[in-house]
């Protein structure tokens, strides 16, 4: 079976910001902050039980990934991916040090020193009321990426369901066009910028589809979920061979 896509087009260069396992690392959210806590604790109670270093390796793990993909995202001059690889740094790197003085006093490790017990009771409570007050402030961010990427979530489910009546059904209004791929792209960045959403269709026509069959789609998606978009439609052409069946 020979497929022929004669209006398809590739990207030159790879968009990191597509690929949903680095998108994870520099659009934190408060799924972050808890892994990051999980991971201090685990790393921590570890240590202190001398249980080897599987769990340590954990919290090493969870600290180290974005900072790899913040330093790919410098290389490439990304300054969105920059920005979030950024706070998803400091939130696990503030969590775990909380995580770990928290634990460490409650499990009674003090100084051999009875008079150094009050300074470092002092020092200890200060230490970790600066590192709550940043995580509160950084949390902030973490809670508009949250609500972004729940709202960018809906429209994604919305958009490929009204695709999808367009296309499927016998009283889809383009029933005769098989529908081959939705795909959407927008970004917890996009929604705060108001940047259109981005649709990408591909079908396989049968007969010669509407020459307007993009813009009928647009409108039909930007009215039915509220939010402008973009539509790309990619026709597919398909042949078969005497001896191919379904």
């Amino acid at each position: 079976m020979q497929v022929l896509v004669p209006s398809g087009k590739r990207d030159a260069v790879l968009d990191i910001r597509t690929i949903p396992a680095i998108t994870e690392r520099f659009t934190p959210n408060f799924l972050s902050l808890l892994l990051a806590l999980g991971a201090g604790a685990a790393g921590v109670l570890s240590l202190m039980r001398g249980a080897g270093s599987v769990l340590v390796g954990v919290m090493i793990a969870v600290a180290l990934v974005p900072p790899r993909r913040l330093s790919d995202s410098v290389s490439r001059g990304e300054s969105s991916v920059v920005l979030g690889a950024s706070v998803n740094v400091l939130v696990n790197l503030l969590s775990i040090n909380l995580t770990a003085l928290a634990l460490l006093w409650v499990a009674g490790y003090r100084p051999e020193m009875l008079r150094s017990a009050g300074t470092a009771r002092s020092k200890t409570l200060s230490r970790i009321a600066v590192i709550v007050v940043a995580i509160v402030v950084l949390s902030a961010g973490l809670g508009l990426d949250t609500y972004a990427t729940n709202q960018t979530a809906v429209y994604n489910q919305q958009a490929t369901g009204e695709v999808r009546e367009l296309f499927v059904g016998p009283q889809a209004e383009f029933g005769n066009s098989e529908l081959i791929e939705t795909r959407v792209t927008y970004r917890p960045l996009d929604f705060y910028r108001d940047n259109p959403a981005q649709l990408r269709v591909v079908v396989d026509p049968t007969g010669t589809p509407p020459p307007d069959l993009a813009q009928q789609i647009d409108d039909r998606v930007s009215e039915r979920t509220g939010k402008e978009t973009a539509v790309e439609v990619v026709f597919v052409q398909s042949q078969e061979s005497s001896k191919w069946t379904e």
